[in-house]
């Protein structure tokens, strides 16, 4: 695993445009001139076959659903808002790696955003690569590792910062090539490199090669199914009815001469896996697999209270985890509004200068539209005054939508605290606050007082 520091085919589009800022304005089919712009407007690869020709946004947005006028009083979140606005390069020192020895990662993390990042953290798993280029694009390369490198990181405005992380192969991992992919999240949940619960869609990665004699002991991705359906890993979640109980399986794969016997552990998380209290389930199975042979094991999810799941097997061997996968799915019917990354365009704040405070939310189930909800924006200071407060009643869209006010203050701030609650109803569904400190972003940054 990761020791922890202190300062990170085909694409699943439906994922993508589930964490993009897609406006409900724009009309149903975007007209592009060629592949390459319609990668650059969704600021990823596609394969060489995809139907660009064709792109139906309201098609691709979360869950299927059409999209919807935008509702009253909401912008776009294009406007404050860019998915892959942070640059995550990663370096390995040494390019060959054996396993048991420590490896040593160095991180150049790019805030492309005119504002500051704060309660940022850099999400990395190691994939192994696969030779197949047909499997890798239906499911993607082998996960064998992953988890938050490093927390508490702060990203000045337009600013670049660099920082480092160390990681330890499995003795019990084959020889091959290998890469580890980031992922820079903040505030646990608010993806602003890569999406960490994909496959694919990644930040940035650092390319190594793993030197053993090793035999793979690994999760078969091809044979993974839900409820008897074949499962892909890059592709678009499936929906499953409401109540149903949802049965995954997964085989796994013993290529070497000996029998094994490994541990497999179920972790079940909403939405994703970066915070506790989104856990849902663990469960743990045996699984004694012949040599060169496999073994299926199963798990059923019964919670049915919950838009999307991320169910997230882990294979560990004599004590060491070798193999992982992210298998998501979607209940349908169940809402499941979302805060999408409240900020400031600009911090700290100068009085009499004007400062727009915003946050992008969306509806994570497959509903087009959720009524009857209300965000609060609240900004305080150090003594917990409020200093300003913008609320938006009414509805949000399965499209990513955002709300923003402008204000200008009547005195300098060099921290503040700005709280987002969203509620349905009368019920808190998502609450998030975000300190902003300038002698913890850059103390250069703070303001003197007028004398």
């Amino acid at each position: 695993m990761f020791i922890m520091k202190k300062i990170v085919g085909v694409l699943s589009i439906m994922l993508l445009l589930a964490t993009m800022p897609v406006s409900a304005q724009e009309s149903d089919v975007i007209q592009f001139q060629s592949l390459e712009e319609l990668e650059d407007f969704l600021g990823t690869d596609l394969p060489d076959d995809f139907d660009w020709q064709n792109f139906d946004l309201d098609a691709f947005n979360f869950g299927g659903v059409a999209s919807v006028e935008a509702p009253p009083g909401t912008v776009s979140c294009f406007d404050y808002y860019e998915f892959n606005s942070v640059d995550v390069q990663i370096t390995n020192e040494v390019e060959t790696a054996l396993p048991g020895g420590e490896q040593f990662f160095t991180v150049d993390l790019t805030n492309n955003n005119s504002y500051p990042l704060v309660d940022g953290s850099l999400y990395i798993k190691i994939f192994r690569e696969r030779t197949d280029n047909v499997d890798t694009q239906i499911n993607g390369d082998h996960i064998v590792d992953e988890s938050i490198a490093i927390s508490d990181i702060t990203l000045p405005a337009e600013s670049v910062v660099t920082t480092s992380f160390t990681w330890t192969p499995s003795q019990y991992l084959p020889a091959g090539e290998y890469y580890a992919a980031g992922y820079f999240i903040t505030s646990d949940r608010f993806n602003l490199a890569g999406l960490s619960f994909t496959d694919d869609i990644i930040g940035g990665k650092g390319d190594f090669t793993v030197v053993s004699d090793g035999f793979p002991f690994y999760f078969d991705k091809d044979n993974v199914t839900i409820n008897d359906q074949a499962y892909q890993f890059i592709a678009a979640p499936p929906t499953v009815d409401t109540n149903d109980v949802i049965t995954v399986t997964a085989p796994v794969v013993n290529d070497s001469d000996e029998d094994r016997i490994g541990l497999v552990t179920w972790y079940v998380y909403y939405w994703d896996a970066q915070r506790e209290e989104q856990l849902v389930d663990t469960f743990e199975d045996v699984v004694e697999v012949p040599a060169g042979g496999s073994a299926t094991l199963s798990y059923e999810l019964l919670d049915d209270e919950h838009s999307v799941y991320l169910v997230m097997p882990t294979l560990t061997y004599n004590n060491e985890v070798v193999s992982q996968l992210n298998v998501r799915l979607v209940r349908d019917g169940v809402d499941a509004p979302r805060i999408n990354f409240p900020a400031l365009t600009n911090f700290p704040l100068p009085a009499g200068e004007e400062v727009t405070l915003f946050s992008c939310l969306h509806n994570g189930g497959t509903n087009a539209v959720v009524p009857d909800t209300t965000l609060s924006l609240t900004l305080q200071d150090d003594a917990g005054q409020t200093v300003y407060e913008y609320t938006y009643e009414g509805a949000v869209t399965g499209d990513m939508m955002a709300v923003a006010e402008s204000f200008t203050p009547e005195m300098l701030y060099n921290k503040l605290n700005l709280t987002a609650t969203l509620l349905h109803g009368t019920e808190v569904v998502d609450e998030v606050t975000i300190t902003y400190d300038c002698e913890e972003i850059d103390p250069d940054s703070c303001l003197d007082a007028p004398v």
